[in-house]
Formats: C-alpha cells, structure tokens, sequence
C-alpha cells in the first residue's frame, strides 16, 4: 500500500548503505532486460513487460519498471534508469538498447556501457 516512487527511493538508500559496508569500491555490473511475467494477463489485457536493472554480483534487483501496454522497453529503460543510483557502475543491455538516446542516458548517469 505505498507508492512505488517511495519504495523506490527507499530501496536505493538500502542498496547504498548495503554497500558501503564492503569497505572496497568495486565497479558493479548491472544487467538491464525486459521479459514478459506469464500467467498475469486478463480477458480484456495483455501480460505485463517488464524493465528490470539487477546487479550481477549482488544478485538482488535495483529497481523495475513495467513497459507501458502500448509502448516497449525503448522507452521504460530510460525511465528506469532515471530511479537508479548506479554511478561508475558496468551497465550490460541486450540489443533493445542500443538505441542513442539510452547509450546517451548511461552516460549521463556516469556509467559505462557495454
């Protein structure tokens, strides 16, 4: 019963000071994908995609995002990537985000992309 931009937000403020506590700046990898949840669709809708930043080495999740119904992953990865604390971080991503406009966004955020 609270707002996803408040867990959110909450959540990254975990993930900091979960990391932190390593004592050693390591360059995490975050894997970018989007798959379709099965078994959640209804009559009159399609199943839900979604848009999910995991890190690698952790194996927890950053944050998600569900792709809007007439939309695709193109224009939720930015949005997700809006949300996330991810500085100095590896980004991998599959061929749906090879699009400018995501590459510019990564790099905005400071990342690097590969």
């Amino acid at each position: 019963m609270i707002s996803t931009e408040y867990f959110q937000q909450a959540y990254n403020k975990w993930i900091e000071a979960f990391e932190k506590g390593e004592g050693i700046n390591l360059r995490k990898i975050v894997c970018i994908d989007g798959k379709t949840m099965r078994g959640n669709s209804q009559k009159d809708r399609k199943p839900n995609h979604i848009v999910t930043a995991w890190c690698k080495d952790g194996g927890y999740s950053l944050g998600q995002k569900i792709v809007d119904e007439k939309s695709n992953e193109i224009t939720a990865i930015p949005q997700l990537l809006d949300v996330l604390n991810i500085k100095g971080s590896i980004i991998t991503i599959d061929a749906m985000g090879t699009q400018t406009a995501i590459a510019e966004k990564i790099r905005e955020k400071r990342c690097h992309y590969d």
